[in-house]
């Protein structure tokens, strides 16, 4: 049987350091670690923005942190400087082309480096999930950004969407709006509410309050 392998492009400029130091690490490992239990993948490939996240991963690996099959593939150092992730978003594909060439699948983590996991699509023909946590073009237009980055953040999605074989989205909202936005079929944008760990956050025997309210979104 052949490995079955997904390589999982980080957000552009995002690293394993970032996502340690932002709490993000414990939250988002949780989906592959999953996958890797259960068989659907044998390998995940994590193509980070990090010049130095292969020894934060081999560090986290031998506390028992992350999960063995996860494979991290970091940025080289000539590109950690101002830009350099700009530079390095065009290029990931064919620095890591031995890695990429053998998975099975291709996945985003968000919109923006999107373009990077469309380029290595093209390059080695695999199929390639968008998947977005946020629609950015909604979030800036509501954030009152300029036309131009507006108009830039735009371009991008339609351009990741376009060549997706599958798009999934945080919320119904969000599905509508790509589909109407960007002429998508409904049958190519698929819903998966962002999560939580329940394990976690479930209900425990403490003082209620009656006028109070939590939201997780």
């Amino acid at each position: 049987m052949s490995t079955k392998t997904l390589a999982l492009f980080f957000t552009r400029g995002i690293s394993l350091k970032i996502w340690k130091e932002t709490g993000l690490f414990e939250r988002e490992k949780l989906l592959y670690h999953a996958h890797l239990e259960c068989g659907d993948l044998q390998q995940v490939l994590w193509m980070t923005y990090g010049a130095f996240d292969e020894k934060i991963a081999k560090d986290l690996k031998n506390q028992g942190q992350l999960h063995r099959s996860v494979v991290l593939c970091q940025m080289p150092k000539f590109f950690n400087f101002f830009l350099g992730s700009w530079l390095y978003s065009f290029v990931l594909p064919l620095v890591h082309y031995k890695a990429l060439r053998k998975s099975q699948v291709f996945k985003t983590n968000q919109i923006d480096g999107s373009w990077t996991a469309v380029l290595a699509k093209w390059l080695y023909n695999k199929p390639l999930i968008v998947r977005t946590g946020f629609t950015q073009s909604i979030f800036f237009k509501k954030a009152g950004k300029n036309m131009l980055v507006l108009f830039l953040s735009q371009a991008v999605e339609r351009f990741a969407y376009k060549f997706a074989n599958s798009v999934v989205v945080a919320s119904r909202s969000d599905q509508q709006y790509i589909m109407d936005q960007y002429q998508l079929n409904t049958d190519k944008v698929n819903v998966i509410h962002n999560y939580i760990d329940t394990k976690i956050f479930k209900p425990v025997e403490s003082e209620k309050f009656k006028d109070r309210v939590v939201f997780v979104g």
